[in-house]
């Protein structure tokens, strides 16, 4: 089990090293180490009821590191639906990151609330009902020193009937190279730190990852700043593909290349989320 937690842990430490949110920090590590006891990481494979994802709301969020500081997000408004991708774009420095830990859970806002599927307003001790829909892909994939499969599963333990669904998202993400049961393909070794895969292979395994795992809801943080031009192409086909397929997804970007397929873009200014025209 603990084999299963290690990239959730990786990722929200890493998101919380840049946070000054007080007691909070600890509300959430002592909320999620109680909901990870008792919740399945998988379970898609496990054909185990789970939350359908059908829409995240944000509402008149506000918030500050300090009561006496600046104000980094100002009344925000924001509405994501199932097959929606959306683009949140803005300097360094103007809310980006708050914005997003805030979206995924990581951050309690000053002011304002989450409310996910019309219905569940996200308060600290529920903050699974997000989680357990939610996958989260860094500029630096996490990866495991150990095969494709046990990088999908985050366990050293497969079940035969597991792989069926592993080779399906493979397949859903464009590494239909890796979609067999063999030594060439699941039981492929991806080296230490992922060495062994090219960067676009990396973030599309860490993506095929989050949609074996249930995720309704995607979150991208910079996901094609440093993999190469071809690369790129390969990991915005997957992400259209996704959305044809009803995925939602979020990305926090600077690059051009994906935002002209978006259904929308956000910039965030002085901490004002503001939606911006589309060129035709």
């Amino acid at each position: 089990a603990a084999f299963r937690t290690l990239p959730s842990f990786n990722r929200i430490l890493a998101s919380l090293m840049g946070l000054k949110a007080g007691e909070f920090i600890y509300e959430i590590m002592d909320n999620f180490e109680k909901e990870m006891k008792k919740s399945p990481t998988n379970k898609v494979a496990h054909n185990e009821e789970s939350i359908v994802f059908k829409s995240l709301d944000i509402k008149t969020v506000s918030h500050r590191y300090a009561p006496d500081s600046k104000v980094v997000l100002s009344n925000v408004d924001f509405r994501i639906e199932s097959g929606d991708l959306i683009a949140v774009v803005g300097p360094s420095g103007s809310g980006k990151t708050t914005f997003m830990n805030i979206l995924i859970g990581l951050l309690k806002p000053e002011s304002g609330i989450l409310n996910m599927n019309d219905e569940i307003e996200l308060v600290n001790d529920n903050m699974n009902s997000l989680w357990s829909i939610l996958g989260y892909v860094r500029q630096d994939a996490f990866m495991l020193d150990a095969t494709i499969e046990e990088n999908l599963a985050l366990s050293d333990v497969i079940e035969i009937r597991e792989r069926e669904g592993m080779i399906n998202v493979l397949e859903m993400v464009g590494l239909s190279e890796f979609a067999t049961n063999d030594e060439t393909g699941l039981q492929r070794p991806v080296g230490e730190g992922g060495g062994l895969l090219s960067g676009g292979q990396r973030q599309r395994l860490s993506i095929a990852r989050a949609l074996y795992s249930g995720a309704g809801l995607i979150v991208y943080d910079e996901p094609t700043s440093s993999i190469d031009s071809a690369s790129e192409q390969k990991v915005n086909e997957t992400i259209l593909k996704l959305r044809d397929k009803g995925v939602a997804q979020v990305i926090i970007s600077h690059k051009p290349s994906i935002l002209e397929f978006c259904d929308r873009v956000y910039e965030i200014k002085n901490g004002v989320l503001i939606e911006k025209n589309k060129t035709p």
